[in-house]
């Protein structure tokens, strides 16, 4: 290989939750822990970026990078099930490089609800704009994009024919809120999913209200959506309950949930952390 910093594609097979993680040991190096696929089990291999816990959670080092040398080295994978599950390896110092079977396509339902819902975009479409997206919803409808820079949003009617603002792209990590004049309906996407992250947010949580739209395709439990964010207590998290109207509300007090968040895939929620 060319000496340097590289990426390690891994293709494994993870039907269940049932294997700890692996220890992965390069050369001499002090081996580290491969969680293979955290948050996306499924019967069929799939394709996962060689992440690492450095001696704390898990895809705290995601992706782990390995300083590979010129010469041949040997790359150890361990723990139950290992020659089962792991079935190739691939070593790219691109970091954009992906196997071209590790990225297919995707579909996601997202209910909207009539009123308001919030919403995020876990895929990446072939085309991204609003307009291609959501091409007609009811008329009346508007589409509030987060921006995450000025902390507000961006408004975007749709009049029945066209979205005022058709070129509005929304893409993972992008998301919003959906106000939806008629009754509810069910909003199909398909696009590709993005690597998992050790940010699946999208962007730095920071003291006080945070609008979260997650960048990967997960739901379920708070600490699978958010995997390695430690909550603190007094934080806060607040969902948009189903009648569309009023927001479901969650403390944390240090140990547990009073009423445990469990996410939907698609769904955007709003984290309110107390003070760091």
């Amino acid at each position: 290989p060319i000496a340097g910093a590289h990426y390690l594609w891994v293709r494994v097979q993870a039907p269940v939750n049932i294997y700890q993680a692996f220890s992965v040991t390069l050369g001499n190096e002090a081996p580290d822990l491969f969680d293979p696929a955290t948050g996306y089990w499924r019967a069929s291999a799939q394709w996962v970026l060689l992440n690492g816990r450095a001696g704390g959670s898990p895809l705290r080092l995601n992706p782990r990078i390995l300083n590979l040398p010129a010469s041949p080295v040997v790359l150890r994978f361990t723990g139950p099930g290992a020659g089962r599950s792991i079935l190739e390896v691939i070593a790219s110092s691109d970091p954009a490089f992906v196997p071209s079977a590790a990225n297919p396509a995707s579909t996601i339902q997202i209910t909207v609800r009539e009123g308001w819902s919030m919403v995020s975009i876990p895929l990446r479409a072939a085309d991204g704009t609003l307009a291609s997206l959501l091409p007609s919803p009811e008329p009346g409808s508007v589409f509030y994009k987060w921006d995450p820079q000025d902390g507000g949003y961006i408004a975007n009617l749709f009049d029945g024919e066209t979205w005022e603002d058709p070129s509005m792209t929304v893409g993972p990590g992008d998301g919003g809120v959906i106000y939806n004049p008629g009754e509810d309906y069910t909003w199909t996407l398909v696009g590709r999913p993005l690597a998992p992250s050790s940010q699946p947010s999208g962007y730095v949580l920071a003291t006080g209200m945070n609008f979260v739209a997650p960048r990967d395709a997960r739901s379920g439990l708070i600490s699978q959506v958010l995997q390695g964010f430690a909550f603190r207590a007094g934080d806060l998290v607040f969902r948009m309950n189903p009648d569309g109207q009023t927001y479901r509300r969650h403390q944390f007090n240090g140990t547990s949930w009073d009423f445990l968040p469990t996410l939907n895939l698609g769904e955007a929620f709003f984290v309110v952390l107390s003070p760091r």
